[in-house]
C-alpha cells in the first residue's frame, strides 16, 4: 500500500537525505533525478 509522504518538496527531501550523512553523492544525485521525473513531488 502506498503511504502519502508528509513532505512533497523535492529540495527538502534531498536536504534531509544529505543531512543524515549516510548516503554518498551518487545516491543523492540519483535521488534528485528520480524525484525530478516524478509528477507527485514538487519543487
Amino acid at each position: 500500500m502506498f503511504a502519502v509522504p508528509s513532505v512533497k518538496n523535492r529540495g527538502e527531501i534531498v536536504k534531509a537525505f544529505r543531512k543524515t550523512k549516510i548516503y554518498n553523492w551518487r545516491f543523492i544525485a540519483s535521488l534528485r533525478r528520480g524525484l525530478k521525473h516524478s509528477d507527485y513531488f514538487c519543487d
